[in-house]
């Protein structure tokens, strides 16, 4: 929530938070000033419970590894703490979302090191630079760490190009 307050300004920036979970990322977003949140999750149990935290607009029970119920281009920014963590998703989701964000729009993740390689964000990551899809704004590890050999996971910051 810390980096994406660090690249966004617009505090009513269209945000969906990915992999919602129980909403804690939206309740820091929430204090951060951001109002206008939407999530989405698989589970319908972590979605009622984000439900009660009172800070997302909408609420979407989804599967990240399927075809998304949302328009192109929808928003300004995506943040994504928790699933590439525990490997519940690969990285061919991110042709999907990558769809939802606006030109210019930021994606702000967390992807466990152990998984970058074997999940496929090291490959899918280079082919959307490549084409000229994304560019890595920010890639740092874990800072809770004073030894970056413990540093768990890559924190990053997508920028989706504009379109020629």
């Amino acid at each position: 929530s810390q980096l994406l307050n660090s690249q966004l300004q617009d505090k009513n920036a269209r945000i969906l938070d990915v992999g919602t979970g129980t909403g804690l990322v939206g309740c820091e977003l929430a204090e951060l000033g951001y109002t206008q949140i939407d999530g989405i999750d698989y589970s319908a149990e972590m979605l009622a419970e984000a439900r009660q935290t009172g800070v997302y607009q909408q609420l979407i029970e989804a599967d990240l590894t399927r075809p998304l119920p949302l328009a192109d281009q929808h928003y300004t920014a995506l943040i994504c703490i928790g699933t590439f963590t525990h490997g519940h998703v690969d990285a061919q989701c991110l042709d999907e979302l990558f769809r939802l964000l606006q030109p210019g729009g930021l994606f702000v993740t967390a992807i466990r090191k152990t998984y970058w390689q074997p999940a496929g964000f090291a490959a899918k990551v280079a082919q959307l630079t490549d084409a000229g899809i994304i560019e890595t704004l920010v890639k740092q590890e874990d800072s809770n760490y004073a030894d970056s050999s413990k540093a768990e996971s890559w924190f990053l910051v997508w920028r989706k190009r504009q379109v020629k």
